[in-house]
This record gives structure tokens, sequence and C-alpha cells, in this order.
């Protein structure tokens, strides 16, 4: 059952509603109807505290995966694979951004749709303050070949917290022309490995800014190690050497 009434309803002197006979477990979401839609979504995840979740396991999550019940049962995750979710157009949506504190590997794939890793739009301004996925460190893309310009589709440096990532791996992302902006990759102080196989549209990493204040005079990744590139139109493009010191820019 996903609603208890179609329509307006009232049931101002009910508080609670447990799950089974058996159970202590009782609910309460401010109204009937959001009660039983969240518990209606929990009887889809995984039972007890899961730290590493792959989506295509709970086949019945992809039909409520931008539900804005879900995120609370995300709050212990710490590696998230979104994979096999032909029809999504974004693998994060702002209400599970919420909840993802603790994640600190993310890998989307086998998404043919995907356009966009992260969804920033619905984030109000002032959400800012507190900057999301703090723990962030690994991000694997892998058989998107939707995926487009921009992994994201608002500046994320107000919204996401990249003080922790160190890998970056792009695989089979034919219409992927950079991972992202000048701007962006200031935030990636940490960034030790960048890997990018088989992306035939790829320009460069790094995109140069479109505004004079956005662009920036100089690239410093401070921590990057090692670079690989396979089968990648980057990879023609650029010498080994510049591309170490400066990370690899389009001009």
């Amino acid at each position: 059952m996903k609603i208890f009434s179609a329509g307006v309803l009232s049931t101002p002197k009910l508080r609670s509603i447990r799950n089974s006979k058996d159970s202590d477990n009782q609910f309460w979401e401010g109204t009937l109807n959001a009660t039983i839609a969240y518990m209606f979504v929990e009887r889809l995840l995984p039972q007890g505290v899961e730290s590493h979740i792959k989506v295509s396991e709970f086949p019945a999550l992809k039909e409520h995966w931008h539900d804005q019940h879900l995120g609370r049962h995300f709050l212990s995750v710490e590696s998230l694979t979104v994979d096999g979710c032909a029809s999504f157009t974004k693998a994060l949506s702002a209400n599970l951004l919420h909840s993802l504190n603790m994640l600190t590997t993310l890998e989307v794939r086998d998404c043919g749709s995907m356009e966009e890793v992260f969804d920033l739009e619905e984030m109000a301004t002032d959400e800012g303050r507190v900057r999301l996925l703090p723990r962030l460190s690994k991000l694997h893309l892998i058989d998107l070949p939707m995926l487009r310009a921009n992994l994201w589709n608002k500046d994320p440096t107000k919204n996401l917290d990249f003080r922790n990532f160190t890998v970056l791996k792009v695989e089979n992302c034919n219409r992927l022309n950079y991972a992202f902006t000048q701007s962006v990759s200031l935030c990636f102080v940490l960034l030790q490995e960048i890997h990018l196989k088989k992306c035939a549209m790829m320009e460069g990493i790094i995109k140069k800014g479109e505004s004079d204040e956005e662009v920036v005079p100089e690239i410093i990744c401070p921590s990057l190690k090692k670079i690989s590139i396979q089968k990648t139109e980057t990879g023609n493009r650029h010498d080994t050497k510049r591309t170490r010191e400066k990370g690899i820019i389009k001009k």
C-alpha cells in the first residue's frame, strides 16, 4: 500500500502507525498518507544499518529513487553504487544528497539515460552554508553514454564539499567533453589520481572559464600523482609532463 486515501485526508487524533502486530516500531510523518508512503519505501530497503548499497540489488528502489522519504535511510551509507538504472537521467537528487554525509565512494555505471550525476537545481542558495558530501573520496563513472558536458546542473562549489576528494575514474562516457571547470578544480586540493578510458568526445579534463571572472590564471593540483589515459581524444592532445604538472586544460 502506497497511500491510505486519495485526495485530502484529515485524521486529527492519529499520532502513530505500527507496522505489524508484534512490532514496537511506530511511525508518524505528519499525515497519514505521508506515513504510509514512508513505510512503503522503508520496506524496499535492506533491513538494519547498511554501509554499502548497490541499487541493482534492490530493484524496487528504482521506482522510488527520488522519493522524499528515501534520504534518511542512507545516513550510514559509505559506499553507493547506482547501476543498471536505464531510465535515470540524474544519479543523486538534492533530497538524497543531504543524507550522504558518510559517503566516501560513489560509483555510477550502466545507466543509459544518465545526463548528470548531481542534481543541485532544487537547492536553495542559503543551503550552501553547509557543504554536502564532506567525506566523498572516490568518484567512478562507467558506461554512461548520455552523460553531458558537466557532472552537475549547477555550480557545485556552493553546495558540495570536495576537501577529501582523491580519485576520479571516467570510463566509456562518450558524450562527456570535460570533467569539471577551472573554478571547481580549485577545490580539489587532495586530488591524487585521474583515470580516463574510452571517452571519445573528451576534449580536456578541466574546462576554461567562459567569462573573465571564471578564468583562473594558473591551475595547481598540489596532490596530483597519477593520470591514466586510454583510448581517449585527450590523450592525443596533451603531453604527459604538462598534464602531471597542471592538469589537463582545454585552451
